[in-house]
């Protein structure tokens, strides 16, 4: 009986084995390489593929060789952009992976052109140029200075709204 056992447990570990290797390749790969125009190669470009259908995004930066890799990816339809700083961003619209495919796509990016940015901080005017009224705002000290019965300030609510206007 223990024989068995023993053989049936040899069986298991071997068979085993023999299953693992041959399972069913899902997922897909893309490497590559992202040079500039002169054909020198670009570290730090952050690469990223998104799927269409989910939006889930796979992201990696190229090495000093300029190669990135992106790996566990499924099978479908992806969009590609490779991004960095001082070159303009590259992008490829439709990246069909495939079962178990390892794609090779090269990206070529060029230098951007320079941009401005005028970056303006400044408070609102006190004056507003398309109305022409009188208006402001009444702070606590004030409040407490107005002439109403009681000094309570909550009946400055109630009282009547007035109103002159400036007739030639």
């Amino acid at each position: 009986m223990d024989s068995v056992r023993v053989h049936l447990l040899a069986f298991l570990f071997i068979f085993a084995g023999a299953v693992t290797p041959a399972y069913a390749q899902v997922e897909a790969t893309i490497v590559g390489s992202v040079m500039d125009e002169s054909k020198a190669v670009l570290p730090g470009v952050t690469v990223t593929a998104t799927a269409v259908g989910t939006g889930r995004q796979f992201v990696d930066v190229t090495n000093a060789r300029g190669e990135y890799r992106l790996v566990g990816m499924q099978a479908g339809t992806y969009r590609l952009q490779a991004e960095l700083t001082g070159f303009a961003q590259s992008v490829l619209p439709v990246v069909e992976l495939l079962v178990g495919q390892n794609a090779t796509i090269t990206f070529a990016m060029r230098v951007a052109n320079v941009e401005e940015t005028l970056t303006v901080s400044a408070a609102s005017p006190l004056v507003d140029m398309r109305q022409a009224q009188v208006s402001g705002n009444v702070d606590r000290r004030q409040m407490e200075e107005l002439p109403i019965n009681g000094r309570n300030w909550l009946s400055l609510g109630l009282q009547p709204a007035k109103t002159h206007e400036n007739r030639p």
